[in-house]
């Protein structure tokens, strides 16, 4: 069995291509899909993947005990070539650790894996007296796993970021979409984008939440015609809702479908995945990071590292 644990819609979109990259028959696949948020483009993209195997399973239940006991009824002593994406998350520790793994895959769960500052590049040696109670109970519970663990297990790792290290060295490049210079949008058109994010993870101190929405509601307003793409795991945002694409899809493929329409597509937000997945793809893609004092270091790490790509950043 070759089993796909997903988390998130890119990840969906990154087994596809490496289910066609390995020319893998629909009755050798399996699909697990681990949903943290009730927003439904979780399952929009499950769908869509689940076509494409024999068996799948979408689990919506978050970080709990019932999800943990479901996976174990689910997989446990099951023989499994396994792909995953998200490497330090503790369901999947979980998942591999229930499984007769044969072999491990790994691909790209996002800027986490080129970004060197992020917990992907981050070590387990030292752990506070919680965190070592954390281990054990998880220990009990049957996790056998962790990042260094899942590091050092993996055979290889595709990626979507060609020429960029990443945090697992056996690489394989594989590129997320087709040429979009064959979308030819109406010569002069232009279009703004502007790439949500769940604010209180990308801000040094949560009292800075609610003045960073503000700077971005006022952006918007200096930018004019604008679509706002919330972040999958983003909350509605009634300051920003008027401007949500009508369209349930990632912000990757949204932005995609806009270069049949438009010409130009100007792509801003605070150095998000999407932003670094688009980089280089075509001149039609103008990709404009946005830093500010508030945002956590590594946030502010990813920003400078798009804008020295993309050679633009706007302060806020």
């Amino acid at each position: 069995m070759k089993l796909f644990i997903c988390m998130t819609p890119l990840q969906t979109i990154i087994a596809h291509r490496i289910i066609q990259e390995e020319k893998l028959n629909k009755r050798q696949c399996a699909l697990v899909y681990l949903s943290m948020s009730p927003n439904g483009i979780h399952k929009v993209y499950y769908e869509r993947l689940v076509s494409m195997v024999d068996f799948g399973v979408f689990i919506s239940t978050g970080r709990s005990l019932k999800t943990i006991f479901k996976l174990r009824k689910l997989l446990l002593n099951k023989k499994a070539d396994v792909y995953v994406a998200s490497i330090n998350d503790t369901l999947i520790f979980y998942a591999l650790s229930f499984l007769d793994l044969r072999t491990l895959v790994t691909y790209d769960d996002g800027t986490a894996n080129i970004i060197s500052n992020s917990v992907y590049f981050s070590s387990e040696k030292n752990f506070s007296l919680r965190r070592k109670l954390m281990k054990t109970m998880h220990f009990l519970l049957g996790n056998r796993f962790s990042l260094d663990k899942v590091k050092a297990s993996s055979t290889l790792h595709y990626t979507i970021y060609k020429d960029y290290e990443n945090v697992i060295a056996c690489t394989k490049y594989i590129p997320l979409f087709c040429d979009p210079l064959f979308f030819n949008g109406k010569k002069g058109s232009e279009m703004n984008v502007f790439l949500g994010t769940v604010y209180s993870e990308i801000v040094e101190n949560i009292k800075h939440i609610e003045r960073l929405q503000n700077d971005v509601k006022n952006m918007l307003h200096n930018i004019g015609n604008c679509i706002y793409i919330p972040h999958p795991r983003e909350s509605a945002n009634i300051l920003f809702s008027e401007r949500y694409p009508v369209e349930d899809l990632m912000a990757e493929e949204l932005i995609m479908e806009l270069l049949k329409k438009y010409d130009t597509i100007n792509i801003y937000g605070f150095g998000s995945s999407a932003q670094f997945n688009l980089l280089n793809l075509t001149e039609r893609l103008r990709i404009y990071p946005i830093d500010t004092p508030i945002l956590k270091k590594e946030v502010r790490d990813a920003v400078k590292a798009l804008a020295k790509y993309s050679n633009s950043c706007i302060r806020c």
